[in-house]
C-alpha cells in the first residue's frame, strides 16, 4: 500500500487526536493522565507545536512523538534545556512504515534550531533510538541498607502518611528544593511539584514519612499496584546522617 503521508506539529485544537491514539495503542491509565501532557503542571515550559504528528490522506493522525520541555539543574543552579521524548507512537496498521523514524529525526532537527542543551527517553526499544544519536546510561547506582538482623524495629517519632489523604506539599517542597541533587529536574513551583510526585508516585498506593526535625522525606510505593512488592520512591535528606535514618525506616516499614 503506497501511502501519502503528511508530516506536521499537532496544533492546539487536534490535541485530542493524539490524546485518542495514545489512549488506542498504549494500555489503560486513569482518565487524564495523557492530557496532563499539554498541560503547565506536568509540562511547565510547553509549547505549540511541540507534539509533532504523521497524518494520512483523511486528516488522521497515525503516528505521535512528544517533546516534554524540561529543565535540569545542577546544584551549582546551572540550567539545561532538556526534550525529553515521550509517547512515541504509531497505530498498528501503519507500523514499519518509518513513520515515527520520520518524527524523531523532525524532533531532532527542531530541538537544534531551538538550542536545546540535551534530550533523553526511557525505553525497552533501544535499537529503535541508537542510529539516531541517543545513547544508552550505563551508569547504575545501587544502595545498600543494612538493617537489624534480629528483625527489632528501628524506634522513630511520627507516621506514615497516605500520599491520597497528604496536603502538606509545600512542606515537602522546600525540603526538595533547599537539598538539591548534583543534577535534577526543576519541579518550580509547589503546585508542579506535587503534580510530579502525585502522577509518579501513584498516591492511592505511596506513603510518606517526613522526619520530624524537617530534614529530610522518603516516600514507599507499589508502583504497578496493590499485587507488588513495595519499594523506595523517593527521598531528600538534608545530609547523610538524615539520609541513613531515613532509608533504615523505611526499609524496616517495607520489611
Amino acid at each position: 500500500m503506497l501511502l501519502s503521508i503528511t508530516y506536521r506539529p499537532v496544533v492546539k485544537s487536534e490535541q485530542s487526536k493524539a490524546i485518542e491514539l495514545w489512549q488506542t495503542v498504549f494500555e489503560p491509565k486513569e482518565d487524564g493522565y495523557f492530557e496532563r501532557y499539554f498541560l503547565s503542571t506536568a509540562s511547565p515550559s510547553y509549547q505549540e507545536g511541540d507534539t509533532l504528528g504523521a497524518w494520512s490522506d483523511n486528516n488522521l493522525l497515525v503516528s505521535v512523538v512528544h517533546i516534554r520541555r524540561m529543565l535540569l539543574k545542577s546544584a551549582t543552579n546551572e540550567t539545561f534545556l532538556c526534550g525529553v521524548i515521550s509517547n512515541v507512537v504509531t497505530h498498528v496498521e501503519f507500523r514499519n512504515q518509518g513513520l515515527s523514524r520520520q518524527l524523531l529525526m523532525q524532533a531532532i532537527e527542531k530541538m537544534k534550531r531551538e538550542n536545546f542543551d540535551l534530550s533523553m527517553l526511557g525505553t525497552g526499544r533501544s535499537h529503535h533510538y541508537l542510529p539516531l544519536g541517543w545513547e544508552p546510561i550505563k551508569n547504575r547506582i545501587e544502595y545498600v541498607i543494612n538493617t537489624p538482623n534480629d528483625n527489632s524495629s528501628i524506634n522513630y517519632e511520627g507516621s506514615w502518611i497516605s500520599a491520597s489523604s497528604f496536603s502538606s506539599y509545600e512542606q515537602l517542597f522546600e525540603i526538595y528544593s533547599i537539598n538539591p541533587r548534583s543534577y535534577q529536574f526543576d519541579r518550580c513551583s509547589p503546585s508542579t511539584f506535587e503534580h510530579w510526585i502525585g502522577w509518579h508516585w501513584q498516591q492511592d498506593s505511596a506513603y510518606i514519612y517526613i522526619l520530624p526535625d524537617r530534614t529530610g522525606y522518603i516516600v514507599i510505593n507499589q508502583k504497578d499496584g496493590k499485587g507488588c512488592d513495595p519499594c523506595i520512591a523517593e527521598w531528600r535528606a538534608i545530609d547523610i546522617d538524615s539520609e541513613t535514618i531515613l532509608l533504615k525506616i523505611a526499609a524496616t516499614e517495607i520489611r
